[in-house]
This record gives structure tokens, C-alpha cells and sequence, in this order.
């Protein structure tokens, strides 16, 4: 049986598109996240009537950026033209390479390996067991530093 995916895309005019972000409890980006992000990117990259993207999340208190529909609404109003050369100027300023996201990530994998991941993470679970994952999460850069004092 396939699981649902972690990302919902919903149409509530046809210049709007809603992505919602959903993978309970606590949002964790996983692979099939990314993949299917850049699916949905890449398919209204190519919808010529889509001005506005708004990103939420079905899971409360993670990830949700406040956009309101006013805002949308007001976006949306804007010529098409204008809005992309905006993009193009904010990317161009803000976006890595196409291959940073990609190293990151591999260098975030191989890191799992290192040996001090290995004795962090004993404790780490030990927390995670002992106090869930909705506090940790909400926290997680204090219990790590717990969770390193028992090293």
C-alpha cells in the first residue's frame, strides 16, 4: 500500500495554488517531500495562470508561513509579467546553485556515520523517549545540549 504524500496541492482560483505541507506529527521533510515539491514547482513553472503560491501546513504549530488570503488576493491581481521579472530579481539574489541543496544534503547523510553522531544520538533518543517529540522538536536546540552533557 503507497502512503498518502506529504504535500497537497489545492486550487482555489485558478491564479492561486495552495501547497499544505503535511506529514504528522511534526513535518518532517522526508524524501518523497522533496521529490514531489519539485514536481508540483516544476508543473506550475509551467501553468501559464498561476501568480501566487501559497505554502501552509496541515500540522499545528509547524511550519506555517501566516499568508492571508487578502494578500493573495492582492498578488494575484498583478500582471504575470511583472510579478516573474520580481522572481527573477529575488532569486537571482537569494537562490544557491542547483547543486548546493543536492551536496548538503548528501553531506548531511554521510555525517549520520560519524562517530560522535553515534554517542549523541543514544542520548538523544533516550530524551526523545522519555519527553516525545512534539517538546523536542518545539526545543530541539536545547535538548541537544542536554542530550551532549551525558557524553
Amino acid at each position: 500500500m503507497t502512503q498518502p504524500s506529504t504535500i497537497s496541492v489545492e486550487r482555489p482560483t485558478s491564479k492561486i495554488c495552495k501547497i499544505e505541507f503535511a506529514n504528522p506529527p511534526v513535518n518532517l521533510i522526508v524524501p518523497e517531500t522533496i521529490f514531489r515539491l519539485h514536481e508540483v514547482v516544476k508543473e506550475l513553472s509551467e501553468d501559464e495562470k498561476v501568480q501566487v503560491v501559497i505554502f501552509t501546513s496541515g500540522i499545528a504549530d509547524y511550519f506555517y508561513n501566516h499568508f492571508v488570503d487578502t494578500m493573495a488576493s492582492r498578488l494575484a491581481s498583478f500582471d504575470k509579467t511583472a510579478l516573474a521579472a520580481a522572481k527573477t530579481q529575488i532569486n537571482r539574489a537569494t537562490l544557491p546553485p542547483d547543486a548546493d541543496p543536492h551536496a548538503a544534503y548528501a553531506e548531511f547523510v554521510a555525517s549520520l556515520s560519524f562517530p560522535g553522531f553515534n554517542a549523541r544520538s543514544v542520548s538523544f533518543v533516550k530524551l526523545l523517549t522519555d519527553l516525545g517529540i512534539h517538546d523536542i522538536e518545539k526545543r530541539l536546540g536545547h535538548y541537544l545540549g542536554i542530550a551532549n552533557k551525558y557524553l
